[in-house]
């Protein structure tokens, strides 16, 4: 009869023999299964033991090793859940981080966005420190405070525009033979309440700060993983703001697209297979000393909003065109400087998945946890009427790992063993 390994160094053997291998297998827990009577020994495929950490629901700790098995056409798995393992196939595992991508002297760096604000003071910051900088912007001629030079390359582009991002990226390797660095900074502000804005003023806005920077990290991430050196990988910074966490009045779509850029940052992170070593890492500004405020489209106001003084966008206007607002914000040379520094410090320190810069940032990202934590806590009856108890409770998820809450477990894993035992026999 089958038997379960409690020898480390057997399961550390069969981890070795397995990795890569037989990925189909499916990974039960606690299961029933149902043997309809035309299953053999030989339809049962045992893979070598896993070993997995379940919590019951009294928090009591059990570490147990637990066969794994592929349920054939002929068996039916009545209840199971997938169950967290310390040892997952490599193929599906990123419990690893990628490794830093190799930034050297002669890194090469896109910054779209130029002509002004953090991507000036990226531009000129790279540019100083002596790396190859591909400047871009709408119109190349708001790029002559960078010299001309063999480590300056300048750009039209327009990143609604897949052709431009496509020529400025041929651009880039025909011009300096690699890309390790981008930066989607481009974008712009437009104001009035959402039933102010025409729609093809809304697409328009969203096309350029959430679209373009999809164009750009498609072309990007092909770079990294194709042209570049294999290992090479490269690194993607996306310019969010605290409006890609918080929203206020007045600012729907700008808030739209920032929401959309830092969702699809967080889930393409987790796609990629960390032997590229690509990175990337949301920049989340609060207020920033540029000509941001002084661009910004301010749109007619809506007739149910025009004419009432208690609409709350006014106060918001009001403080964005006093002039004394600009004291209070941050340097955008000195983000500058912080960016560059965690790109060429990653071996060191890993990059976060978002970065605040600015003591203005702190206080709002904070507020808006606590209101979403203080909020999940008042309405957690209502939330419970619908399934108020499980037999699992999802406690967290990365990656391909789950880590589960089961209640019983002890009932369950000795039910399910005991059967698989015997229908198995020995895998010696």
């Amino acid at each position: 009869m089958g038997r379960l390994h409690h020898d480390r160094a057997s399961l550390r053997r069969r981890q070795r023999g397995y990795v890569g291998r037989r990925t189909q297998y499916v990974w039960y827990a606690g299961v029933v299964i149902e043997d309809k009577g035309r299953a053999t020994k030989s339809e049962w495929w045992v893979s070598q033991v896993a070993l997995a950490t379940i919590e019951s629901a009294n928090s009591q700790r059990l570490k147990c090793y637990i066969r794994c098995h592929v349920a054939s056409s002929t068996l039916t798995v009545i209840s199971g859940i997938p169950l967290a393992y310390n040892f997952i196939p490599e193929r599906f595992s990123r419990t690893k981080p990628p490794m830093a991508p190799a930034i050297d002297a002669d890194a090469v760096w896109l910054v779209t966005g130029c002509s002004s604000g953090i991507g000036q003071s990226i531009a000129k910051y790279v540019h100083k420190a002596g790396q190859n900088i591909v400047a871009t912007a709408r119109n190349v001629d708001s790029l002559q405070y960078l010299p001309e030079g063999p480590k300056v390359c300048k750009l039209t582009v327009d990143v609604t525009s897949q052709a431009s991002i496509s020529a400025a990226i041929n651009a880039t390797i025909k011009r300096f033979g690699r890309l390790d660095v981008v930066v989607n900074n481009a974008g712009y502000s437009v104001v009035t309440e959402f039933e102010g804005v025409p729609e093809e003023v809304a697409r328009k806005q969203i096309d350029t700060m959430f679209w373009g920077p999809v164009r750009m990290t498609r072309e990007s991430l092909r770079v990294f993983r194709e042209v570049n050196a294999p290992g090479q990988g490269g690194t993607i910074i996306q310019v969010s703001s605290i409006g890609g966490y918080a929203a206020y009045q007045g600012n729907a779509f700008y808030h739209a697209s920032k929401f959309a850029l830092e969702g699809f940052t967080k889930s393409i992170r987790k796609d990629l297979n960390p032997k590229w070593n690509i990175n990337l890492m949301i920049i989340s500004p609060g207020g920033v000393k540029t000509n941001f405020f002084d661009n910004i489209n301010y749109l007619p106001r809506h007739p149910a909003y025009a004419n009432d003084p208690e609409a709350p966008l006014n106060g918001l206007i009001a403080f964005m065109k006093d002039p004394a607002t600009q004291d209070n914000l941050s340097d955008p040379d000195k983000c500058a400087a912080v960016i560059f520094d965690l790109v060429l410090g990653q071996k060191e320190r890993p990059l976060p998945v978002r970065l605040n810069l600015g003591a203005d940032s702190l206080p709002v990202i904070r507020n808006e946890v606590d209101g979403y934590i203080k909020e999940i806590e008042e309405w957690e009856a209502e939330t419970l009427k619908v399934a108020p108890s499980t037999n699992i409770t999802l406690i967290g998820f990365s990656d391909c790992v789950l880590h589960v809450l089961f209640d019983e477990v002890l009932v369950r894993y000795t039910k399910a063993v005991t059967f698989m035992e015997q229908q198995l026999g020995s895998c010696d």
